[in-house]
């Protein structure tokens, strides 16, 4: 990179999204020119977004209320494994236009697309 060129450098953490702009100096070292962040926003938010509406596809019937509300232990477990599959999911798009997400106790297979995901987010 030369010197007085810019890059955007930024983290989205689980709660947290933080950005900087940094520009090359002469010196090959950086100045930052900005930086700045939320505070209320980050990858878990992104995740309870596909929950919510993968809720709204299956819709929220007392199997979906097992999962959201567990109260045994195999709900506690459908729950956590829920999360786990948002959080591919995500992940997931960020390589490709489309994936699944497979919702426990209803045995299905919701298809989000990276469209779908961006329209959430």
């Amino acid at each position: 990179m030369q010197a007085g060129q810019a890059l955007v450098v930024y983290d989205l953490g689980a709660g947290t999204f933080d950005i900087s702009v940094v520009r090359r100096r002469a010196d090959n070292g950086w100045d930052v020119v900005a930086a700045a962040g939320l505070d209320d926003v980050g990858g878990l938010d992104l995740d309870e977004a596909i929950v919510k509406r993968v809720g709204t596809l299956v819709g929220e019937d007392e199997q979906w209320q097992r999962m959201v509300a567990p109260s045994t232990t195999a709900e506690y477990r459908a729950r956590r494994q829920l999360w786990d599959d948002a959080r591919a999911v995500k992940e997931q798009l960020t390589r490709g236009s489309t994936t699944g997400m497979p919702v426990p106790f209803l045995d299905r297979d919701i298809h989000v697309t990276r469209e779908e995901f961006e329209e959430l987010a």
